[in-house]
């Protein structure tokens, strides 16, 4: 019935209902029940990469403070939207220090909404955020949801600064361990990318 309810609702809004028709199949990964059950799956390639990552993000950013990756929830969910949406303004998707042709801005009416998705979800623990700090200063973020156990990230933003020192993985490490912690069963990926 989704597919009903957004039609009628996109209707009531003056919106009209495409004629193309598209299917397709979205990346996801089923969760085990821990975090080493998750690794040993993953090719040593993933799990080597992993540990590299962690340790050259903490590396090349010790001189600036302590690596640390925050977790955002329940009534804390505004802070942890204020620091992502903080990011989304100095992230290369907004910052005009890179060659392209489209920048994936958001705007106040976007940033609201965002903040009261996050707000009703996380009125029943079901929407964080996930912020790494180096001394304090936020340098990426991930904004994930959840339903039925079921998790999907909505939103990551890097700082352009911290671009060549802190890599996502740690981030997205520390996504995963969440998601199995809270006993989630699966983690949909939103759109496809070569880089699981």
């Amino acid at each position: 019935d989704q597919e009903k309810l957004l039609c009628e609702a996109a209707g009531s809004h003056g919106l009209r209902r495409g004629l193309a028709r598209h299917s397709r199949t979205l990346l996801h990964a089923s969760l085990p029940t821990s975090m080493e059950e998750y690794l040993a799956e993953r090719s040593r390639n993933f799990r080597s990469g992993l540990r590299r990552a962690r340790r050259q993000s903490m590396e090349r950013t010790a001189g600036l403070g302590a690596f640390d990756i925050r977790e955002f929830r329940g009534e804390s969910i505004d802070e942890g939207i204020d620091k992502l949406l903080d990011l989304e303004r100095r992230s290369w998707k907004v910052k005009t220090t890179r060659k392209r042709e489209l920048y994936v801005t958001l705007n106040d009416h976007y940033r609201l909404f965002h903040r009261q998705v996050a707000r009703a979800f996380a009125a029943s623990d079901q929407a964080q955020v996930l912020v790494t700090e180096i001394g304090g200063q936020p340098a990426n973020a991930l904004y994930s949801l959840e339903r039925q156990g079921i998790i999907t990230c909505v939103l990551t933003y890097q700082a352009e600064e911290f671009a060549d020192r802190v890599s996502l993985a740690p981030l997205w490490g520390r996504f995963f361990e969440i998601a199995i912690e809270r006993k989630l069963h699966k983690v949909d990926f939103n759109g496809n990318t070569s880089h699981l």
